[in-house]
Protein backbone atom coordinates (compact mmCIF):
# COMPACT_ATOMS: atom_id res chain seq x y z
CA UNK A 1 0.00 0.00 0.00
CA UNK A 2 1.37 3.53 -1.48
CA UNK A 3 1.54 6.52 2.32
CA UNK A 4 0.48 9.39 -0.42
CA UNK A 5 2.98 12.16 -0.70
CA UNK A 6 6.04 11.62 1.42
CA UNK A 7 7.28 15.29 2.80
CA UNK A 8 10.78 15.66 3.97
CA UNK A 9 11.15 18.16 5.48
CA UNK A 10 11.87 18.73 9.38
CA UNK A 11 9.97 18.09 12.32
CA UNK A 12 9.71 18.26 16.06
CA UNK A 13 8.18 15.44 18.38
CA UNK A 14 6.13 16.44 20.94
CA UNK A 15 5.32 14.35 23.93
CA UNK A 16 2.60 12.89 22.99
CA UNK A 17 4.20 11.11 20.18
CA UNK A 18 2.54 13.52 17.34
CA UNK A 19 4.42 16.04 14.82
CA UNK A 20 5.14 19.69 14.90
CA UNK A 21 6.80 21.68 11.45
CA UNK A 22 9.59 24.05 11.95
CA UNK A 23 8.69 26.61 9.59
CA UNK A 24 11.97 26.55 7.21
CA UNK A 25 11.42 30.35 5.64
CA UNK A 26 15.21 30.94 5.08
CA UNK A 27 15.15 30.86 1.21
CA UNK A 28 14.48 33.76 -1.17
CA UNK A 29 11.17 32.65 -1.76
CA UNK A 30 10.05 33.33 1.68
CA UNK A 31 8.13 29.97 3.21
CA UNK A 32 9.10 26.78 1.72
CA UNK A 33 6.77 24.78 2.74
CA UNK A 34 4.12 26.52 0.37
CA UNK A 35 0.18 24.83 -0.79
CA UNK A 36 0.88 22.68 -3.35
CA UNK A 37 1.35 24.84 -6.54
CA UNK A 38 1.36 28.19 -5.29
CA UNK A 39 3.59 30.20 -4.19
CA UNK A 40 4.35 32.12 -1.26
CA UNK A 41 5.81 35.69 -0.14
CA UNK A 42 7.09 37.50 2.62
CA UNK A 43 4.44 38.47 5.67
CA UNK A 44 1.68 36.04 4.03
CA UNK A 45 0.18 34.00 6.70
CA UNK A 46 -1.01 29.98 4.93
CA UNK A 47 -2.43 26.89 6.23
CA UNK A 48 -1.58 23.12 5.49
CA UNK A 49 -3.01 20.02 6.77
CA UNK A 50 0.09 18.28 8.68
CA UNK A 51 -1.59 14.39 9.70
CA UNK A 52 -4.37 13.26 8.67
CA UNK A 53 -4.74 11.23 11.92
CA UNK A 54 -4.79 13.86 14.28
CA UNK A 55 -6.28 16.57 11.96
CA UNK A 56 -3.91 18.94 12.57
CA UNK A 57 -3.04 21.96 10.35
CA UNK A 58 -0.16 24.49 10.54
CA UNK A 59 -0.06 28.49 10.21
CA UNK A 60 2.92 29.70 9.51
CA UNK A 61 3.85 33.47 8.75
CA UNK A 62 6.65 33.54 6.64
CA UNK A 63 9.16 35.78 6.50
CA UNK A 64 11.92 37.01 4.39
CA UNK A 65 15.82 36.13 4.70
CA UNK A 66 17.75 37.06 7.35
CA UNK A 67 14.74 37.39 9.74
CA UNK A 68 13.71 35.54 13.01
CA UNK A 69 11.64 32.35 12.30
CA UNK A 70 8.68 32.66 12.10
CA UNK A 71 6.16 30.85 14.34
CA UNK A 72 4.20 27.56 13.72
CA UNK A 73 1.40 26.86 15.41
CA UNK A 74 -0.62 23.30 15.02
CA UNK A 75 -4.58 23.36 15.46
CA UNK A 76 -7.02 21.14 15.20
CA UNK A 77 -9.40 20.27 12.86
CA UNK A 78 -12.04 17.92 11.63
CA UNK A 79 -11.85 15.75 8.67
CA UNK A 80 -8.00 16.52 7.87
CA UNK A 81 -7.26 15.35 4.07
CA UNK A 82 -3.98 13.44 3.82
CA UNK A 83 -0.87 15.15 4.49
CA UNK A 84 -0.21 17.01 0.96
CA UNK A 85 3.10 18.81 2.40
CA UNK A 86 6.45 18.77 0.01
CA UNK A 87 9.11 19.95 1.52
CA UNK A 88 11.64 22.77 -0.85
CA UNK A 89 12.12 20.09 -3.99
CA UNK A 90 13.04 21.87 -7.13
CA UNK A 91 10.80 21.70 -9.77
CA UNK A 92 8.50 19.64 -7.91
CA UNK A 93 5.92 22.18 -6.64
CA UNK A 94 6.58 25.05 -8.17
CA UNK A 95 4.93 26.92 -11.57
CA UNK A 96 6.60 29.29 -13.53
CA UNK A 97 10.02 30.70 -13.12
CA UNK A 98 11.35 27.10 -12.19
CA UNK A 99 15.08 27.67 -13.31
CA UNK A 100 15.60 30.77 -10.83
CA UNK A 101 13.59 29.36 -8.10
CA UNK A 102 15.61 25.96 -8.37
CA UNK A 103 18.96 27.64 -9.20
CA UNK A 104 18.25 30.21 -6.44
CA UNK A 105 17.75 27.72 -4.26
CA UNK A 106 21.06 25.05 -5.04
CA UNK A 107 23.42 28.18 -4.53
CA UNK A 108 21.14 29.21 -0.93
CA UNK A 109 21.61 25.64 0.13
CA UNK A 110 25.53 25.11 -0.86
CA UNK A 111 26.46 28.69 0.33
CA UNK A 112 24.84 28.26 3.76
CA UNK A 113 26.22 24.67 3.68
CA UNK A 114 29.75 25.89 3.70
CA UNK A 115 28.90 28.59 6.34
CA UNK A 116 29.73 31.41 4.28
CA UNK A 117 27.79 34.63 3.76
CA UNK A 118 27.01 36.54 0.49
CA UNK A 119 30.14 38.73 0.91
CA UNK A 120 32.12 36.58 1.56
CA UNK A 121 31.00 33.87 -1.39
CA UNK A 122 30.77 36.49 -4.01
CA UNK A 123 35.24 37.15 -2.91
CA UNK A 124 36.37 33.78 -2.86
CA UNK A 125 34.10 33.15 -6.20
CA UNK A 126 35.61 36.55 -7.82
CA UNK A 127 32.02 37.59 -9.03
CA UNK A 128 30.11 40.88 -7.41
CA UNK A 129 27.61 40.52 -4.57
CA UNK A 130 25.02 41.69 -7.28
CA UNK A 131 25.49 39.20 -9.48
CA UNK A 132 25.18 36.78 -6.69
CA UNK A 133 22.66 38.61 -5.44
CA UNK A 134 20.65 37.95 -8.64
CA UNK A 135 21.32 34.58 -8.48
CA UNK A 136 20.01 33.84 -4.81
CA UNK A 137 16.71 36.22 -5.53
CA UNK A 138 15.61 34.59 -8.78
CA UNK A 139 16.53 37.80 -11.13
CA UNK A 140 18.66 35.99 -13.06
CA UNK A 141 17.33 33.57 -16.06
CA UNK A 142 20.80 32.09 -17.22
CA UNK A 143 23.89 32.81 -15.37
CA UNK A 144 27.22 32.39 -17.46
CA UNK A 145 28.81 29.02 -17.63
CA UNK A 146 31.95 30.46 -16.35
CA UNK A 147 30.02 32.23 -13.06
CA UNK A 148 28.66 28.90 -12.45
CA UNK A 149 32.06 27.15 -12.23
CA UNK A 150 33.56 29.76 -10.02
CA UNK A 151 30.51 29.20 -7.95
CA UNK A 152 31.45 25.58 -7.72
CA UNK A 153 34.55 26.00 -7.01
CA UNK A 154 34.44 28.46 -4.03
CA UNK A 155 31.81 26.32 -2.49
CA UNK A 156 33.83 22.86 -2.68
CA UNK A 157 31.57 21.31 -4.44
CA UNK A 158 31.22 17.43 -5.15
CA UNK A 159 31.60 16.54 -8.91
CA UNK A 160 27.93 15.38 -8.58
CA UNK A 161 26.90 18.78 -7.31
CA UNK A 162 28.88 20.18 -9.65
CA UNK A 163 27.46 18.91 -12.46
CA UNK A 164 23.77 19.40 -11.18
CA UNK A 165 24.35 22.99 -10.52
CA UNK A 166 25.63 23.26 -14.31
CA UNK A 167 23.00 21.11 -15.51
CA UNK A 168 20.21 23.52 -13.72
CA UNK A 169 21.62 26.76 -14.97
CA UNK A 170 22.13 25.51 -17.91
CA UNK A 171 19.21 23.42 -18.92
CA UNK A 172 16.30 24.57 -16.18
CA UNK A 173 14.75 22.76 -13.18
CA UNK A 174 13.90 19.02 -12.87
CA UNK A 175 10.78 19.02 -14.38
CA UNK A 176 11.16 20.96 -18.09
CA UNK A 177 8.60 23.37 -18.94
CA UNK A 178 8.17 22.47 -22.58
CA UNK A 179 6.82 18.60 -21.77
CA UNK A 180 6.18 17.47 -18.12
CA UNK A 181 4.81 14.31 -17.40
CA UNK A 182 4.37 13.07 -14.16
CA UNK A 183 2.94 9.35 -13.32
CA UNK A 184 4.51 9.38 -9.56
CA UNK A 185 0.97 10.19 -8.46
CA UNK A 186 -2.26 11.28 -10.55
CA UNK A 187 -1.74 11.23 -14.10
CA UNK A 188 -0.15 14.91 -14.96
CA UNK A 189 0.22 16.59 -18.00
CA UNK A 190 2.24 20.12 -18.64
CA UNK A 191 2.75 21.23 -22.24
CA UNK A 192 4.59 24.22 -22.74
CA UNK A 193 3.82 25.59 -19.31
CA UNK A 194 0.24 24.52 -19.75
CA UNK A 195 -1.70 22.28 -17.69
CA UNK A 196 -3.29 19.55 -20.50
CA UNK A 197 -6.03 18.23 -19.54
CA UNK A 198 -7.32 14.70 -21.20
CA UNK A 199 -10.46 13.54 -20.31
CA UNK A 200 -10.56 10.44 -22.87
CA UNK A 201 -9.89 7.46 -20.23
CA UNK A 202 -8.40 6.18 -23.32
CA UNK A 203 -5.89 8.35 -23.76
CA UNK A 204 -4.90 8.54 -20.26
CA UNK A 205 -4.17 4.68 -20.11
CA UNK A 206 -2.46 4.95 -23.09
CA UNK A 207 -0.27 7.82 -22.25
CA UNK A 208 -0.03 6.18 -18.43
CA UNK A 209 0.97 2.80 -19.87
CA UNK A 210 3.77 4.27 -22.06
CA UNK A 211 5.03 6.35 -19.51
CA UNK A 212 5.78 2.94 -17.65
CA UNK A 213 8.34 1.67 -19.85
CA UNK A 214 9.86 5.37 -21.63
CA UNK A 215 12.26 4.50 -24.28
CA UNK A 216 10.88 0.93 -24.88
CA UNK A 217 8.52 0.29 -27.79
CA UNK A 218 5.09 -1.14 -25.72
CA UNK A 219 3.40 -4.22 -28.22
CA UNK A 220 0.19 -3.40 -29.79
CA UNK A 221 -1.30 -6.37 -28.29
CA UNK A 222 -0.39 -5.16 -24.88
CA UNK A 223 -2.05 -1.42 -25.21
CA UNK A 224 -4.85 -3.17 -26.57
CA UNK A 225 -5.53 -5.53 -23.38
CA UNK A 226 -4.74 -2.49 -21.63
CA UNK A 227 -7.88 0.01 -23.04
CA UNK A 228 -10.30 -2.56 -24.53
CA UNK A 229 -9.76 -5.69 -22.53
CA UNK A 230 -10.51 -9.25 -23.80
CA UNK A 231 -13.14 -8.56 -26.29
CA UNK A 232 -11.33 -5.60 -28.58
CA UNK A 233 -13.99 -4.38 -31.52
CA UNK A 234 -13.20 -5.39 -34.87
CA UNK A 235 -12.10 -1.81 -35.83
CA UNK A 236 -8.86 -2.19 -33.20
CA UNK A 237 -6.46 -1.34 -35.23
CA UNK A 238 -7.65 1.79 -36.79
CA UNK A 239 -8.56 2.49 -33.66
CA UNK A 240 -5.31 2.30 -31.71
CA UNK A 241 -3.48 4.55 -34.80
CA UNK A 242 -6.49 7.10 -33.80
CA UNK A 243 -6.08 7.03 -30.32
CA UNK A 244 -2.48 7.62 -30.69
CA UNK A 245 -2.65 10.06 -33.04
CA UNK A 246 -4.74 12.21 -30.80
CA UNK A 247 -2.29 11.82 -28.16
CA UNK A 248 0.87 12.63 -30.03
CA UNK A 249 -1.50 16.35 -30.69
CA UNK A 250 -2.05 16.91 -27.33
CA UNK A 251 1.39 16.13 -25.53
CA UNK A 252 4.12 17.04 -28.82
CA UNK A 253 5.77 20.94 -27.57
CA UNK A 254 5.96 23.46 -30.05
CA UNK A 255 8.79 23.81 -31.68
CA UNK A 256 10.08 19.91 -31.11
CA UNK A 257 11.49 18.70 -34.25
CA UNK A 258 11.33 15.00 -33.39
CA UNK A 259 7.81 13.46 -32.02
CA UNK A 260 8.09 12.01 -28.43
CA UNK A 261 5.31 9.39 -29.50
CA UNK A 262 6.59 7.29 -32.35
CA UNK A 263 5.10 4.20 -34.25
CA UNK A 264 7.38 1.00 -33.79
CA UNK A 265 7.32 -2.57 -35.43
CA UNK A 266 4.21 -3.99 -33.83
CA UNK A 267 3.63 -1.15 -31.11
CA UNK A 268 4.03 2.67 -30.10
CA UNK A 269 7.58 4.16 -28.13
CA UNK A 270 7.21 7.76 -26.01
CA UNK A 271 10.60 9.27 -26.17
CA UNK A 272 11.42 11.72 -23.86
CA UNK A 273 14.37 13.08 -21.55
CA UNK A 274 14.84 12.42 -17.99
CA UNK A 275 13.61 16.13 -17.20
CA UNK A 276 10.19 15.23 -19.03
CA UNK A 277 9.22 12.31 -16.96
CA UNK A 278 9.23 11.81 -13.48
CA UNK A 279 10.24 8.87 -12.97
CA UNK A 280 13.30 9.10 -15.23
CA UNK A 281 14.39 12.28 -12.94
CA UNK A 282 13.85 10.48 -9.97
CA UNK A 283 16.26 7.84 -11.36
CA UNK A 284 18.66 10.09 -12.07
CA UNK A 285 18.08 12.00 -8.39
CA UNK A 286 18.96 8.52 -6.55
CA UNK A 287 21.76 7.71 -9.23
CA UNK A 288 23.37 10.72 -7.97
CA UNK A 289 22.48 10.30 -4.04
CA UNK A 290 23.84 6.99 -4.36
CA UNK A 291 27.22 8.21 -6.20
CA UNK A 292 27.66 10.87 -3.55
CA UNK A 293 26.93 8.39 -0.47
CA UNK A 294 29.54 6.01 -2.18
CA UNK A 295 31.92 8.91 -2.11
CA UNK A 296 31.10 9.67 1.67
CA UNK A 297 29.68 12.78 0.93
CA UNK A 298 26.70 11.97 3.13
CA UNK A 299 24.88 15.93 3.23
CA UNK A 300 25.16 16.34 -0.38
CA UNK A 301 23.03 12.58 -0.94
CA UNK A 302 20.41 13.61 1.67
CA UNK A 303 19.77 16.34 -0.62
CA UNK A 304 19.49 14.49 -3.71
CA UNK A 305 17.45 11.54 -1.70
CA UNK A 306 15.23 14.41 -0.58
CA UNK A 307 14.59 15.96 -4.38
CA UNK A 308 13.68 12.38 -5.17
CA UNK A 309 11.67 12.00 -2.39
CA UNK A 310 10.01 14.74 -3.47
CA UNK A 311 8.94 13.95 -6.86
CA UNK A 312 6.26 11.63 -5.39
CA UNK A 313 2.89 12.88 -5.05
CA UNK A 314 0.83 9.77 -3.85
CA UNK A 315 0.47 6.47 -5.73
CA UNK A 316 1.50 5.79 -9.56
CA UNK A 317 -1.23 6.44 -11.63
CA UNK A 318 -3.34 6.82 -9.05
CA UNK A 319 -6.43 7.91 -10.89
CA UNK A 320 -6.21 5.03 -13.53
CA UNK A 321 -7.49 1.39 -11.78
CA UNK A 322 -7.07 -0.10 -14.45
CA UNK A 323 -3.13 -0.25 -14.60
CA UNK A 324 -2.62 -0.63 -10.75
CA UNK A 325 -2.43 -4.37 -11.07
CA UNK A 326 0.31 -3.75 -14.00
CA UNK A 327 3.56 -5.29 -13.18
CA UNK A 328 5.94 -1.78 -13.78
CA UNK A 329 3.74 -0.21 -11.67
CA UNK A 330 4.36 -2.76 -8.88
CA UNK A 331 8.37 -1.69 -9.55
CA UNK A 332 8.27 1.51 -8.87
CA UNK A 333 6.12 0.81 -5.34
CA UNK A 334 8.93 -1.20 -5.08
CA UNK A 335 11.61 1.52 -5.58
CA UNK A 336 10.25 4.11 -3.79
CA UNK A 337 10.57 1.85 -0.94
CA UNK A 338 14.07 0.93 -1.30
CA UNK A 339 14.83 4.58 -2.17
CA UNK A 340 13.30 5.66 1.21
CA UNK A 341 14.92 2.85 3.60
CA UNK A 342 18.26 3.78 2.11
CA UNK A 343 17.70 7.57 2.64
CA UNK A 344 16.71 6.82 6.17
CA UNK A 345 20.01 5.13 6.12
CA UNK A 346 21.96 7.96 5.14
CA UNK A 347 20.20 10.74 7.14
CA UNK A 348 20.31 8.45 10.33
CA UNK A 349 24.44 8.46 9.54
CA UNK A 350 24.68 12.12 9.99
CA UNK A 351 22.19 12.50 13.00
CA UNK A 352 18.86 13.88 10.97
CA UNK A 353 16.33 11.86 12.54
CA UNK A 354 14.11 14.79 12.48
CA UNK A 355 13.49 14.67 9.07
CA UNK A 356 12.55 11.26 8.99
CA UNK A 357 10.09 10.97 11.29
CA UNK A 358 6.99 12.14 9.02
CA UNK A 359 7.76 10.26 6.18
CA UNK A 360 8.43 7.10 7.81
CA UNK A 361 5.82 7.27 9.88
CA UNK A 362 3.30 7.88 6.78
CA UNK A 363 4.47 5.18 5.24
CA UNK A 364 4.41 2.35 8.34
CA UNK A 365 1.42 3.77 8.71
CA UNK A 366 0.43 2.80 4.89
CA UNK A 367 2.47 -0.36 5.43
CA UNK A 368 1.85 -1.82 9.04
CA UNK A 369 3.74 -4.98 8.85
CA UNK A 370 7.06 -3.39 6.83
CA UNK A 371 10.01 -4.21 9.49
CA UNK A 372 12.63 -2.74 7.95
CA UNK A 373 10.78 0.88 8.10
CA UNK A 374 9.42 0.00 11.48
CA UNK A 375 13.29 -0.44 12.44
CA UNK A 376 14.18 3.30 10.88
CA UNK A 377 11.24 4.86 12.68
CA UNK A 378 12.08 3.30 16.00
CA UNK A 379 15.62 4.15 15.18
CA UNK A 380 15.03 7.83 14.55
CA UNK A 381 12.17 8.19 17.32
CA UNK A 382 15.17 7.12 19.52
CA UNK A 383 17.40 9.67 17.33
CA UNK A 384 15.43 12.38 18.71
CA UNK A 385 14.45 11.32 22.49
CA UNK A 386 11.83 9.47 22.12
CA UNK A 387 12.63 6.21 23.05
CA UNK A 388 9.28 5.28 24.65
CA UNK A 389 7.20 5.72 21.73
CA UNK A 390 10.09 4.05 19.78
CA UNK A 391 9.26 1.10 22.38
CA UNK A 392 5.76 1.20 22.16
CA UNK A 393 6.03 1.40 18.45
CA UNK A 394 7.60 -1.97 18.57
CA UNK A 395 5.54 -3.46 20.96
CA UNK A 396 2.49 -2.63 18.49
CA UNK A 397 4.36 -4.26 15.78
CA UNK A 398 5.04 -7.46 18.16
CA UNK A 399 1.23 -7.63 18.55
CA UNK A 400 0.18 -7.00 15.05
CA UNK A 401 2.75 -9.83 13.93
CA UNK A 402 1.44 -12.40 16.07
CA UNK A 403 -2.48 -11.70 15.54
CA UNK A 404 -2.25 -11.39 11.83
CA UNK A 405 0.30 -13.46 10.83
CA UNK A 406 1.49 -15.93 14.00
CA UNK A 407 5.06 -14.93 13.57
CA UNK A 408 7.65 -12.78 15.94
CA UNK A 409 9.35 -9.62 14.48
CA UNK A 410 12.48 -10.36 12.50
CA UNK A 411 16.47 -10.25 13.30
CA UNK A 412 16.34 -6.53 12.06
CA UNK A 413 13.83 -5.28 14.03
CA UNK A 414 15.12 -7.19 17.01
CA UNK A 415 18.31 -6.26 17.00
CA UNK A 416 17.00 -2.54 16.56
CA UNK A 417 14.98 -2.94 19.47
CA UNK A 418 17.61 -4.41 21.79
CA UNK A 419 19.66 -1.26 20.57
CA UNK A 420 17.39 0.86 22.08
CA UNK A 421 17.21 -0.93 25.32
CA UNK A 422 20.84 -0.67 25.72
CA UNK A 423 21.09 3.44 24.11
CA UNK A 424 22.80 1.98 21.30
CA UNK A 425 22.12 3.48 17.61
CA UNK A 426 21.57 1.29 15.03
CA UNK A 427 20.62 2.20 11.37
CA UNK A 428 21.06 -0.29 8.05
CA UNK A 429 23.78 -0.02 5.25
CA UNK A 430 23.82 3.06 3.48
CA UNK A 431 24.44 3.18 -0.45
CA UNK A 432 23.17 0.09 -2.51
CA UNK A 433 23.19 -1.04 -5.33
CA UNK A 434 22.12 0.76 -8.53
CA UNK A 435 18.06 1.99 -8.85
CA UNK A 436 16.72 -1.33 -10.69
CA UNK A 437 15.64 0.30 -14.79
CA UNK A 438 12.45 2.21 -14.90
CA UNK A 439 9.66 0.07 -16.31
CA UNK A 440 11.05 -3.76 -16.05
CA UNK A 441 8.56 -6.20 -16.38
CA UNK A 442 6.87 -4.37 -19.85
CA UNK A 443 5.71 -6.38 -22.31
Amino acid sequence: MFPGPLPVGRWSPQQSGGFTPSCLSTGPVGCLLPLPGRGTRAGRRHSTTLDRSAGLRMTCECRPPDMPAARSTPTRQSNASPLAITDRVPGGFMNGHQTQRELAYLVQDFRQRAGLTQDELAARARISLGGLRDIEQQRVVRPRGGTLRRLAAALDLSPVERQELLRVGRQGPVLAQDLRLQILGPLSVLVDGAPVELRSERQRTLLGLLALSPGVPVRGDALVDAIWGAQPPRTIVELVRTQVSRLRQRIQPKGTASSVLIATGGGYELRVNDDQLDILAFGRLVEYARRECAAGRLESAIGFYQQALGLWRGEPLADLPGLHMHTARAALVRQLETVLLEYADVAARVGRYEQLLTPLHRFVEANPLHESAHARLMTALAGVGQRAVALELFETLRRRLADELGVDPGAEVQTTHQGILRGVSSWGTPCVGPVAAVGAGMP
